[in-house]
């Protein structure tokens, strides 16, 4: 019932985890090669401060992050597969960092979410699927455009790789 930090460190494995419905306050995910796919099948129901996710060479499937009720999350990683989905109810603003090196991310985010998305490349490309309208060097929700709270503020920074952006 209390809430706790969770740190997992993951070598060259697959990995299934559903931490829908558990009180965390931190989340520290450390993955070397392989799999992983996280799920937030129901909301967390503690305000978690960081959720922070670094792998190598691997193949990363993240789900539901908005049930996961962070203000803060940090991706880094290395030569892999990232799929990002931001389905859920955000129930609070929310930052998301992600940095990347020779990977393929798709991000989702549902359109009924008030997202801004700050897309940046270095020798790759973005690939923005419907849903979103471009302000400002940003993507834009229909949600955010019309000034819906709480707020997803995404930044990415891919380096010779490619960025999906698509809205649910």
């Amino acid at each position: 019932e209390r809430p706790f930090a969770l740190t997992i460190e993951i070598g060259a494995s697959e990995f299934d985890l559903d931490l829908g419905g558990v009180p965390l306050k931190a989340l520290t995910v450390k993955q070397g090669a392989g799999r992983f796919n996280l799920n937030f099948s129901a909301p967390n129901p503690h305000l978690m401060d960081l959720l922070e996710v670094s792998s190598g060479a691997a193949g990363m499937e993240l789900h539901n992050l908005a049930s996961a009720n962070f203000s803060r999350m940090r991706l880094f990683g290395g030569a892999a597969a990232y799929e990002i989905n931001f389905d859920g109810r955000l129930s609070q603003s929310a930052e998301v960092r992600i940095e990347t090196n020779l990977s393929g991310v798709e991000i989702t985010v549902p359109g009924s979410t008030a997202a801004e998305i700050v897309a940046e490349t270095t020798l790759g490309t973005v690939d923005v699927g419907d849903g979103f309208t471009k302000r400002g060097g940003a993507f834009l929700t229909k949600a955010r455009l019309a000034k819906e709270r709480p707020l997803l503020m995404i930044r990415t920074e891919v380096r010779l790789g490619a960025l999906q952006i698509r809205s649910t």
